[in-house]
């Protein structure tokens, strides 16, 4: 779980994702907890391509997280956090509910 957050981090968190700072840090928490990380993106995606090019020092964790890209470093603060082009999301989308749809099928299959 993300220690803290720079000043950078949190301020790009309010300014981007359009949050005040309490709901930043949560956000900013699940984002780290529920995100997509780099790994789980396919090999030649466009999205994971584009990850890549706006990765540039290689931080430790990459999440994907509610439209945006979250960029925390080795000792789990947040960097920045970015916004996934337009052209981009439908891929996330797809990824998203494959991921998540996923797992709400099997919670459910669980308690029966």
């Amino acid at each position: 779980m993300p220690k803290k957050s720079t000043k950078h981090g949190l301020l790009r968190t309010k300014q981007r994702v359009g949050v005040q700072k309490g709901v930043a840090e949560a956000t900013i928490r699940n984002a780290f907890k529920k995100g997509i990380k780099h790994s789980e993106l396919g090999e030649d995606s466009p999205l994971k391509r584009w990850v890549d090019g706006r990765v540039i020092n290689k931080p430790a964790h990459v999440r994907l997280y509610g439209e945006h890209i979250y960029l925390f470093s080795g000792d789990n603060s947040l960097i920045t956090v970015m916004t996934i082009p337009p052209d981009l999301l439908d891929e996330f989308k797809e990824l998203w509910q494959t991921r998540y749809v996923k797992k709400r099928l099997k919670k459910k299959k669980g308690r029966r």
